[in-house]
């Protein structure tokens, strides 16, 4: 698990097959739970991680973007990032439930919208 070689991403990372801007973009933002093929699955060994999805201990703590950058962007200071959590493949993260109720009661959260789910 805390190994620099065999812990769950490294092991994804070790295995991606970047050949792009657009393949970066989309690894850094990667979370495949519960299908991501790496032990132990759990939504917070993804690159992304979204511990909200933890079934046994749900919080409100992950990745919440991703930025990258290659020799022509540097140059220009420039960079392509993603904002928010992950959501290709998991459902977006939510503050609120349909009714308005906080999912998260004591977590600070002004400013970011009740959905997260912007592209």
């Amino acid at each position: 698990m805390y190994s620099y070689f065999d812990n769950p991403r490294a092991k994804i990372f070790g295995g991606a097959g970047v050949e792009s801007l657009f393949d970066m973009r989309g690894l850094m933002h990667r979370n495949l739970y519960p299908f991501g093929g790496v032990e132990p699955n759990e939504p917070g060994h993804d690159i992304s991680a979204r511990m909200d999805l933890n079934p046994l201990a749900p919080i409100p703590n992950g990745g919440i973007d991703s930025k990258i950058v290659n020799r022509c962007l540097f140059k220009q200071l420039s960079v392509q990032g993603v904002s928010g959590p992950t959501h290709d493949v998991l459902p977006p993260f939510r503050w609120e439930s349909d009714d308005g109720q906080e999912l998260w009661p004591g977590f600070p959260h002004i400013g970011l919208p009740a959905t997260w789910n912007c592209t």
